[in-house]
């Protein structure tokens, strides 16, 4: 009976009230556990994120250990820094392995470079600068290549003065003439070489 006319208006209320209340029910509790099913999926995944947050904020064995060892290394360099300075400074003053290749070029055709030897003539009183000093023995062909020798080694090495100590005339080879020359030149020595050398 889908209305009724001898119901007073107040009982047609009611009825109705009656037959739509289990509808209302079910959809107020459907809501209820959508509500309460979409909190629990909340917390659980902010109690995800906060373990996973504890983890990364937890401190690694491996990786306290391998600061721990980095700091001890550090130290130790540390300690050896006052040692390493000199031989940084020795290691930037500049090379001279390229002057074997040139010294025979700029002796002439035919040279032959015998021996290269450095040496260090400590400055005496009254003397500004020590010496460097470098003899080169070589055999050289020719009077000119002879007579061009000191100049051309001066050239050469950038030393400040050339001269020859010594020739004598090679017996396999009479156009040959061995040669000594020694070149000077002035040398500003580091200070942390002075006196006792490297540390």
């Amino acid at each position: 009976m889908r209305t009724a006319d001898f119901f007073s208006p107040e009982s047609f209320a009611d009825h109705l009230e009656r037959r739509s209340s289990p509808r209302r029910w079910a959809i107020l509790s459907i809501l209820s556990l959508a509500c309460l099913g979409t909190s629990w999926a909340t917390e659980w995944q902010a109690n995800k994120e906060e373990t996973m947050a504890r983890d990364v904020a937890r401190i690694d064995p491996d990786a306290l250990r391998a600061q721990k060892e980095l700091a001890l290394i550090q130290t130790e360099i540390n300690r050896y820094a006052e040692n390493l300075d000199p031989l940084t400074e020795h290691l930037s003053l500049p090379t001279t392995g390229y002057l074997l290749q040139c010294l025979e070029t700029a002796a002439g055709e035919g040279a032959d470079l015998e021996k290269v030897n450095w040496g260090h003539k400590a400055a005496l009183y009254g003397e500004p600068n020590d010496l460097l000093i470098l003899n080169i023995s070589i055999t050289v062909r020719g009077d000119k290549a002879l007579l061009d020798l000191p100049e051309k080694m001066r050239e050469v090495t950038g030393m400040q003065t050339a001269a020859v100590r010594r020739t004598e005339v090679v017996p396999e080879n009479p156009d040959a003439m061995r040669a000594e020359v020694r070149l000077t030149s002035n040398l500003n020595i580091p200070t942390t070489w002075q006196s006792r050398g490297l540390r």
